[in-house]
């Protein structure tokens, strides 16, 4: 605390309040300083050379993170996290044939049962295993993959999967989505780096636990017991 004063000869000579105040610059108070800026000429160039830039700068990032605020309002998070849930599907399934076809080439995340008709189990890892390009988009091979997943992990597990059916209808706000998705990145972005092929017992493993990390379903639709 000082009194506002003129100490610089940018300010010398300028009426101030002569307060005891906390000095803003020059050994004026931030109100004096202001009032320097707009009535003094000396003050006026500072404003133009200077302070105006600063605040140019400030006002530049508010707007960007306005700008980025309503992208962020209007973006279908739910979309992208689906997206990225489907690359952890096929991370997990890494390096094997299409479940249905048992051929290589491009594979997509098949939903075991559609998510067009079951959009509350649409994210469940368990529902998404490795279909071919072709045989999820072309030949509607919904029947075929359930058969092979039968035959590949059993009985009990599709019973299992088809269990997710009774989960409660998905209580999620965008912003719980965004939040959900860059959780859902940090996982996705460890696996391609680990780059690994996994046995049966390791798939399912993953599942359960990514599924719980997400917490978008209650625990006992997010686990199967080997």
């Amino acid at each position: 605390m000082k009194q506002c004063n003129p100490t610089n000869s940018q300010t010398r000579g300028f009426k101030t309040c002569k307060k005891e105040s906390y000095i803003h610059l020059y050994g004026l108070c931030s109100k004096c300083f202001y009032d320097w800026m707009q009535n003094d000429e000396r003050g006026k160039v500072y404003y133009a050379k200077s302070f105006a830039k600063k605040v140019s700068k400030v006002t530049a990032k508010t707007k960007k993170k306005v700008s980025k605020a309503k992208k962020d309002e209007i973006t279908n998070w739910r979309q992208k996290l689906q997206k990225n849930i489907q690359l952890i599907t096929r991370l997990i399934d890494n390096n094997l044939p299409c479940l249905a076809r048992k051929t290589f080439g491009q594979i997509h995340a098949g939903h075991v049962f559609a998510k067009g008709g079951n959009s509350t189990m649409a994210l469940n890892l368990h529902n998404m295993h490795r279909q071919s390009a072709y045989s999820n988009t072309f030949l509607n091979d919904d029947g075929k993959l359930r058969e092979e997943l039968i035959i590949e992990y059993g009985q009990d597990y599709f019973n299992f999967i088809k269990s997710i059916m009774k989960h409660k209808s998905l209580q999620l706000t965008n912003k719980d989505y965004q939040e959900i998705y860059y959780l859902s990145l940090k996982i996705s972005n460890k696996l391609e780096k680990i780059d690994l092929t996994y046995n049966l017992d390791e798939r399912i493993d993953l599942r359960n636990k990514i599924n719980v990390a997400l917490g978008i379903y209650d625990e006992k639709f997010c686990n199967f017991k080997i």
